[in-house]
This record gives C-alpha cells, structure tokens and sequence, in this order.
C-alpha cells in the first residue's frame, strides 16, 4: 500500500527546475550550476601535479569552453586513484574531470599514456557493404588492426 504525502509548491517548483529546467553550461564551479547526475567537462591543466598530505595528487585545471579554448577560471581537480602523478604538460594536456563532490581526473591524459602501453591487433580487413535489391544492408569484414592502450600479454 502507498501512502499518500503532501509536498509544497515550492519543493515542487525546485524539483521540476532540477529536473525538467534547461541549465546553460557556464564556467562556474559547482555551486553555482547543480546537476543530479554527474557531470563530466573537458579540462587542460593549469598547474603541476603535487601529491597531498592524504596521500592523493592534486593540481588546478581550466575548463575548455564550447569555443575549444581554456577558461580563465581554474578549479582544484583530484587523482584519486593514481599511484603516481599522472603527469601532463601545463596549458596543454587536456583531459575529462568529472564532479562527484569534487572535480575528479577520469583516467590518465592520453597524449601522456607510455608507447609500450601501446598494443596492435588485426580483427578484420577487406570491409564490404552491399545492399540487397529487398533493402538489406549486409556488411563483411575479413579484418582490420585497432590500437588501443592496455597491459600487455606478452
């Protein structure tokens, strides 16, 4: 059985502004923009890697606007799952943070990620499209190499 609950207006209002209004993405810490879900942003880092008396590395990023270009705001971001500093160049390693009651670097910078990191397989080549005179779409692959990041296993 549910039972009934009485809510004010002005609860209401909050609720359909949180979840139904449209937020423009601005510059502004999280204070001043809240989100229900996590939100993820493009940074470039704006200050050297420095490790912190809780054992978790630290250091200031920029937003990227929809322009493509840094703020000049620049927020404190966490690692805190790095074992090491994750490196980077000031003003031009970009990456994603992401807010969780704090901007929190997701992953390593790519342009940073080590060349023995690097690994290449063939999973198909000699991809072919055909369309059947009944509007099936058939494609074939025989192989083709990608490369990705990860440990190897050689």
């Amino acid at each position: 059985m549910n039972d009934g609950v009485l809510v004010s207006r002005e609860w209401l209002e909050r609720a359909n502004d949180i979840l139904f209004g449209v937020k423009e993405v601005t510059d502004e810490p999280h204070g001043a923009q809240r989100s229900i879900f996590y939100d993820i942003r493009p940074a470039v880092l704006a200050s050297e890697w420095a490790l912190g008396t809780d054992g978790v590395y630290y250091a200031t990023a920029r937003f990227i606007t929809p322009a493509g270009v840094p703020s000049t705001t620049a927020y404190k971001i966490y690692a805190p799952t790095a074992t090491a500093s994750p490196g980077g160049t000031v003003a031009t390693t970009r990456f994603n943070i992401v807010w969780r009651g704090r901007w929190e670097l997701l992953g390593a910078p790519s342009s940073d990620l080590p060349a023995e990191k690097l690994i290449t397989k063939t999973v198909a080549t000699g991809l072919v499209a055909n369309v059947s005179d009944d509007g099936w779409l058939t494609i074939s692959a025989t192989g083709t190499t990608i490369h990705y990041y990860g440990e190897s296993s050689q």
